[in-house]
């Protein structure tokens, strides 16, 4: 039976943002971030490129989240202040990192309290340092976790690194986004008492008895099954359909709104 617990989570790959119009800026940001990481040990990350402040906009609606944020200032449709903001409104002590052409924006970066403001062309060096504030920042966020029996061991699971649960014959099998499938016996009791800070969180649902989906990795809902972003198909039970449907948009409501849409 899973526990809830606050722990560091730091085996789990660092997601970076780097939104930059520029191309070959955002080689230079790219390679700089690669270096930092291969020369942090035991550090993985993983960094997503969004050419304009509208792909990350689309990404963030959708329910994706990042660790730290790398953000150009002068940007067309969307200034780096205003979509700095925008992502504060969402999480408001995600580590952001402003890159710029320009020195005239650094009061108002200091005012959503960037970690970083660099002027371009990018000196590796200070990325590397405003990386690792960030990343000293981040480890200090605690996030909730469950502690899952994975054979004779005790594996901390992120909640919102959880895709689903699935209970088969007394078998759960936790899903998460790295791919990882962790299986253990239920040993007594009801699903729901058994996966404990699953079933109460507000993130999760429960469109079948054999399930419970975290909202954040649904990538199609249909009215008698969801499609998960493993491509796994959970079927909704009779007569569930419409509540599924009514938390679900709920869900993407509160998402879109907390960055402003």
């Amino acid at each position: 039976m899973p526990y809830r617990g606050l722990i560091m989570d730091m085996d789990r790959a660092l997601q970076i943002a780097v939104c930059d119009d520029r191309p070959e800026d955002m080689v230079l940001l790219h390679t700089g971030v690669d270096a930092w990481l291969a020369n942090t040990p035991g550090l993985r990350g993983r960094v997503q490129e969004f050419a304009s402040p509208a792909a990350l906009c689309e990404r963030l609606r959708h329910g994706a989240s990042y660790d730290i944020y790398i953000l150009d200032i002068l940007m067309p449709e969307m200034d780096g202040i205003s979509l700095g903001r925008m992502i504060r409104r969402g999480d408001s002590e995600v580590p952001v990192i402003y890159v710029t052409s320009s020195t005239e924006y650094a009061l108002d970066a200091f005012g959503i309290h960037a970690v970083g403001y660099i002027p371009k062309p990018v000196n590796r060096q200070e990325l590397a340092a405003a990386l690792q504030t960030a990343y000293t920042l981040h480890i200090t966020r605690r996030r909730e976790v469950i502690s899952v029996r994975d054979g004779i061991q005790i594996a901390p699971v992120a909640l919102e690194e959880l895709l689903y649960v699935e209970n088969s014959e007394r078998k759960m099998t936790y899903v998460l986004s790295d791919g990882r499938h962790i299986t253990n016996r239920r040993r007594g009791g009801s699903f729901e008492s058994a996966v404990g800070p699953v079933a109460e969180s507000e993130e999760f649902l429960q469109p079948h008895k054999s399930y419970f989906i975290n909202m954040k990795y649904i990538r199609s809902l249909y009215s008698d099954h969801i499609v998960m972003d493993d491509g796994k198909d959970i079927p909704i039970a009779r007569g569930k359909a419409s509540e599924i449907r009514r938390r679900y948009l709920a869900f993407l409501e509160e998402k879109g709104g907390g960055y402003g849409w």
